[in-house]
């Protein structure tokens, strides 16, 4: 299915009396405009960066101590990010950030809109970033309600780009990139690429795999391709897993130019219509991807699999192979569901198979172990940009051939990190904790269902996945309501420098170690099992200091990163949705929660969000404090609670503000 919609016109002419805000914006000092005209008292300072809110407020992020609040008057001339000293003020019980000096500035320009104040043009700079307006030069007036970039120096902006319509793809990526402050280039120096270069060293200790059977799987469009897998089958019903990583860290030496570059990105970013690679794409692409038909050096973890899914006999070693069938999900799904149709490569096509019961056989041990990860997400359609203009795609359903592959990475991640654990050697764990925190929430929606609630005081995997199993007992859409409720309650996972357990998926230990080519947690872990191996794979090694705070700055930097991504990414898709809706549209949906004022709801085909106000329903939540239960009013009861599915149609959509207001229809 394909739906083309064309670019949301611009907005409309605003002029407006009132004079726009001075702007302070420079290099130097930046000091607030404002001070209090009333006695105060200046407790301390505090020295961090300013988190805005699209409200005009925002924050002073002092790391380990607590967030300031700092009013929008006291913004002015300051931009989300920026790292300020200001003077902390108490005056009776309210607590404020006053008297702000830019110390560091880190945005070279921001995106905005054209409007017109009293005949003059003004670029409206959007609200996430800064809560003030920038002048701009007369000869701008023509381009009023478009989207700029520019740059700023103090009370003045200088367009930089053109963007187009607001809600055109460009202007919402532009958008989405500068709010989130990524790098749009990819450019780098000639003496940076000539170190990504074969350098023609081959390790006396690499295998040479290059006659195992071995292919990859992945989309239509994927470029990078980091991991591949082979599979044999043993006398004792055992099965061996091979599972091959591109060996990055034998093309980007620890502590070069092509490194650094790595570090400050830490992942790879995807945004529809366009990627930002975390290495340069003559790496990313060619050099380190898993093409069919070429020999690369590799990381090889090599496990046996057992009837229940058991793992044994890890090995991780350097190898080197050749990919014989690059595979799609589309043609293993095909493969795996209707072979008789299928056109695949014998080869191939017993080799999915074989894999395929590998990852049944690690699903074994998965549901036993209790694990909660699992698929959520009803989406069939997706956005993407086709020549400038939002496109509405099917999405090629290929769930058997998706879960094969996570089936595969997890286990190998979770390998790796026993490994490492069994070595005593640095790490860089992904932790997921368990949401025992958030025990009251999921106790009152038992209560209501009529189950017990998981756990005790700590909510464990094995009492979850029983919780499930109760659920789906119940019938109805208890099941779903159960899953939706886990999934936005549970806590972010997040990269730390220790051994930590990560509670979705059961594991006592859990790294990142398949994606070398797109997340440096991973280039980070093949450094420290490359080092081990290249040490003689014999004697435990004693972290040292250095080693420890190494690990720690990785873990930061990484978990900063990784999640401004998948926060960039779901925008970007949200915004690109919304500027397809209109007023009128009817879309069937599902309760994700009741908030204070609102229902919120998401739309079963786009995944996108949307509220339903009380005020709509003519209704109020129920007093159960967790916003769970059915809503009443005071002549009908509105049966709607958490997993049910709804009709509703669309009231108002503001795009860059990523809002979408329904209203509700007979189901």
């Amino acid at each position: 299915m394909t739906t083309r919609t064309g670019n949301a016109t611009a907005r409309p002419r605003r002029r407006s009396s009132r004079r726009p805000r001075r702007i302070d914006a420079d290099t130097a000092a930046l000091n607030s405009a404002t001070s209090e005209s009333t006695s105060r008292t200046a407790t301390t300072s505090v020295t961090g960066q300013i988190r805005m809110n699209m409200r005009g407020f925002g924050f002073i992020d002092a790391g380990d101590s607590p967030d300031v609040f700092v009013r929008a008057d006291q913004l002015r001339g300051f931009l989300d990010g920026d790292v300020v000293k200001a003077d902390v003020v108490t005056k009776g019980t309210k607590t404020s950030g006053q008297t702000l000096q830019l110390i560091e500035r880190n945005r070279h320009s921001v995106v905005g809109i054209v409007e017109l104040f009293n005949e003059r043009p003004v670029c409206r700079i959007d609200p996430a970033v800064a809560g003030w307006f920038a002048f701009l030069a007369p000869s701008a007036a023509a381009l009023e309600g478009l989207s700029v970039e520019v740059t700023l120096k103090r009370r003045n902006a200088t367009i930089v780009a053109n963007l187009g319509a607001p809600t055109s793809p460009a202007a919402i990526r532009a958008l989405v990139m500068s709010r989130y402050n990524l790098n749009a280039s990819d450019d780098y120096s000639a003496d940076t690429l000539i170190e990504g270069a074969p350098t023609g060293r081959h390790s006396v200790q690499r295998r040479d795999l290059t006659e195992l059977a071995t292919l990859t799987i992945d989309g239509e469009q994927s470029r990078d391709l980091d991991d591949a897998l082979s599979v044999t089958s043993r006398d004792d019903g055992t099965m061996t897993l091979y599972v091959h990583i591109a060996d990055v860290a034998e093309h980007v030496t620890a502590g070069s130019n092509l490194d650094r570059s790595a570090q400050q990105q830490t992942t790879s970013v995807y945004l529809p219509g366009w990627n930002r690679p975390m290495l340069p794409r003559s790496l990313s692409e060619d050099l380190c991807s898993l093409l069919p038909g070429v020999r690369r050096d590799t990381l090889t973890a090599q496990f046996n699999v057992s009837e229940f899914g058991d793992v044994s006999n890890v090995a991780i070693y350097e190898s080197a192979i050749v990919s014989d069938h690059r595979l799609t999900y589309t043609s293993v799904e095909n493969v795996l569901l209707e072979p008789a149709t299928s056109d695949m490569d014998a080869q191939a096509a017993r080799l999915v198979r074989d894999l395929a019961e590998v990852a049944r056989r690690l699903d074994i041990m998965r549901c036993g172990r209790g694990s909660t990860s699992r698929e959520h997400d009803t989406q069939t359609l997706d956005v993407c940009d086709i020549d400038g203009e939002t496109v509405i795609v099917g999405i090629p359903a290929a769930p058997e051939a998706h879960a094969l592959i996570e089936r595969c990475m997890v286990a190998t991640n979770e390998a790796v990190g026993v490994w490492l654990v069994e070595r005593d050697l640095a790490i860089v764990c992904r932790s997921h904790d368990s949401p025992s925190d958030r025990r009251g929430r999921i106790a009152a929606f038992s209560e209501s269902v009529g189950v017990k609630a998981p756990g005790g005081e700590t909510i464990t995997a094995s009492s979850i996945a029983d919780w499930m199993s109760e659920l789906d007992e119940l019938g109805g859409t208890a099941a779903t309501a159960g899953s939706m409720l886990l999934r936005f309650n549970q806590e972010r996972a997040r990269y730390i420098p220790r051994v930590a357990p990560h509670f979705g998926l059961a594991a006592p230990v859990y790294v990142h170690f398949t994606s070398p080519i797109r997340r440096y947690a991973d280039l980070a872990v093949h450094r420290i099992v490359k080092a081990h191996l290249g040490n003689g794979n014999g004697n435990s090694a004693v972290q040292s200091e250095a080693e420890q705070r190494w690990a720690q700055d990785v873990a930061d930097a990484c978990d900063r990163d990784a999640n401004r991504a998948a926060r960039a990414e779901r925008e970007t898709r949200a915004m690109m949705w919304l500027s397809t809706m209109r007023p009128g549209d009817q879309h069937s949906a599902v309760v994700t929660g009741c908030e204070a004022n609102y229902v919120r709801v998401s739309i079963a085909e786009s995944g996108v969000s949307g509220t339903v106000s009380y005020d709509v329903l003519n209704a109020h939540p129920s007093s159960d404090g967790y916003g769970l239960c059915a809503l009443s009013n005071t002549t009908s009861e509105v049966a709607w609670s958490l997993g049910d599915k709804i009709n509703v149609s669309v009231a108002a959509v503001d795009v860059l503000s990523s809002l979408l207001t329904l209203e509700p229809l007979p189901n």
